[in-house]
């Protein structure tokens, strides 16, 4: 309710600038300090029924400025089928597919979560020297036995759906354990159509992945966030 009741201590939500304050007892308009222009930390009032009503004019032409944060991780993988691949990778990360204006024939899988995972899918074909800006078609294969990899997680990747979808279709996929025992982790490694590696995790084998590297940085004389 956004009526006030004098001595009784309540949080009010103010829809028109969308912060919370603490209302409670009687008395005093608001420090000042607690109202610069442009900004507006979230402040503990005292104040009667009238003192409130003139807060919240106050409050309500104050425009506040909000920085928001992307974070962007992102890799690229080559595919021969670029749109299959994208659409089995966003349907194991609870991702959506997103085209691509550069290089043509590219697509974008866009988990939209808090790590800022981004799954580039190119045409398989496609090369570029150094320095090189604008990927072009060549007839060079993909290098056999490709050992480099991707590594994410989503709270979305469930291991039995991972090894199920990779088998659907047709790619090999394996649980595997690295690390020394009772203190590595655990993931899934597979090979989309069966040549390029990725391994995908969920919640729990992050978990474990973040624990073993807090515990290698730790090691190290370091420290893991």
């Amino acid at each position: 309710s956004l009526f006030f009741t004098p001595y009784r201590p309540r949080t009010i939500w103010n829809f028109r600038i969308g912060v919370p304050f603490l209302i409670q007892g009687r008395g005093f308009l608001p420090r000042p300090d607690r109202l610069r222009r442009g900004f507006l930390s979230p402040p503990s009032l005292t104040c009667n029924s009238f003192t409130y009503w003139y807060t919240i004019q106050i409050l309500g032409r104050l425009r506040i400025k909000e920085k928001t944060v992307m974070k962007i991780h992102h890799f690229t993988i080559p595919a021969r089928d670029p749109e299959r691949v994208a659409r089995v990778l966003a349907e194991l990360l609870g991702a959506r597919v997103i085209p691509s204006p550069h290089p043509q024939g590219s697509l974008v899988v866009y988990a939209g979560d808090a790590d800022g995972t981004c799954i580039e899918v190119w045409p398989a074909v496609m090369r570029a020297g150094v320095g090189n800006h604008d990927p072009v078609p060549s007839e060079l294969p993909l290098p056999p036995e490709w050992p480099h990899h991707g590594y994410v997680t989503s709270d979305a990747a469930e291991p039995e759906k991972v090894l199920a979808v990779f088998a659907r279709e047709g790619w090999k996929a394996e649980k595997v354990y690295n690390g020394p025992p009772g203190a590595g982790f655990e993931l899934i490694r597979g090979w989309i159509e069966n040549q390029i590696t990725i391994e995908i995790c969920g919640r729990e084998m992050r978990e474990q992945y973040e624990r073993f590297f807090r515990d290698v940085v730790s090691h190290a004389g370091g420290t893991a966030r």
